[in-house]
């Protein structure tokens, strides 16, 4: 039988444990045996493994949410389980094999994320020259860069106030983390952000107005970083995560972010920073939907970097003292001087 989680007091912590135990009960009784724990989040409730069906050595990544999980992660659940639902071949995303009300099973395509292939290209001295990474960075942008085409290509309509929101809500993901600032350093990178938030809306204002199909409106994966994005061993590059997927999302945000990420992760070796910034413009170029707006948008991801410079759990390279004087160089920037004294 499998254990029951209670997510309905607010101060109750699930452990760890006690969620694990749950996921692969659940899963042993679909006929899915866990054979490494991928990803988990108590909080929220939810399960990523790697599982095989009993009597087959054929491995898939089965998405696992507990019953009584908070609302807002049943919601992201249920959106991605729409997506699936609607899957197609050609989605530059892993193939659909059950999509159930608490587990989505998907074929296992390997390889590793775009942030994690970052992170180590960030140790290797010779990052900047090495093929294999030029490789690496050319298909995970030309995955991106063809998820955007296509979402231009069915675009009926245009936004300006909702990709500003959608901009300034980047933002605050690249400064602290997201809405619910849970650390010093978090409350740092929120409060640099609000600081500087007036210099940056006056800085992409005139692109935005200048180049109306940045605003299009469509098909948007929602939250498209570096570890949404997949190098697979054998499909190229794929989209994960679909939680926040939307049809009415704001096009080329996704794009936006995805280099603003890799971009960041970079920002303490400026020669793969730059190798970063010109592969994801290559990529999008290479689109004849997005060629128009490619360099638009990479100015846009270049315009949110140095934000983001300051959130040591997007730049692990940054050296703690240089980023303290990025930080005050950003306050005394955003901060009017008192010339009264």
């Amino acid at each position: 039988m499998a254990r029951t989680l209670t997510h309905t007091d607010p101060a109750a912590r699930v452990t760890l444990p006690a969620l694990l135990a749950a996921a692969t009960d659940s899963l042993h009784a679909r006929g899915l045996e866990a054979v490494e724990i991928v990803a988990a989040r108590a909080s929220r409730g939810t399960v990523t493994a790697r599982v095989t069906r009993r009597g087959s050595r054929s491995a898939f990544i089965a998405k696992w949410i507990a019953p009584d999980a908070p609302p807002r992660a049943r919601g992201a659940f249920e959106n991605e389980a729409r997506f699936y639902s609607g899957w197609q071949t050609g989605v530059p995303a892993p193939e659909p094999i059950e999509v159930d009300t608490d587990v989505i099973v998907l074929a296992d395509a390997g390889g590793r994320t775009l942030a994690a292939m970052l992170l180590d290209a960030g140790r290797r001295p010779d990052a900047e020259r090495a093929a294999d990474i030029r490789h690496e960075l050319r298909v995970a942008f030309d995955a991106v860069a063809g998820w955007i085409a296509t979402g231009l290509e069915t675009s009926g309509t245009t936004d300006r106030a909702a990709l500003e929101r959608r901009l300034a809500a980047l933002r605050v993901i690249l400064a602290s983390g997201g809405s619910d600032v849970g650390s010093p350093i978090a409350a740092v990178g929120a409060a640099l952000e609000r600081a500087t938030r007036p210099g940056f809306a006056a800085t992409v204002g005139p692109a935005i107005t200048s180049e109306p199909r940045l605003a299009a409106i469509g098909r948007a994966h929602g939250a498209l970083d570096g570890a949404n994005v997949l190098l697979s061993r054998d499909r190229g590059g794929l989209l994960l995560d679909f939680g926040a997927w939307s049809d009415s999302g704001s096009v080329i945000l996704d794009a936006v972010h995805a280099v603003a990420t890799s971009l960041v992760a970079t920002s303490s070796r400026p020669g793969l920073w730059a190798l970063v910034r010109n592969t994801a413009e290559a990529a999008l170029e290479r689109q004849p939907m997005v060629a128009p707006i490619a360099g638009s948008i990479v100015s846009l991801a270049v315009t949110l970097e140095p934000i983001g410079r300051q959130n040591p759990g997007l730049n692990r390279g940054a050296n703690p003292r240089l980023v303290m004087r990025e930080r005050l160089a950003l306050l005394r920037s955003a901060v009017p001087r008192n010339r009264g004294r």
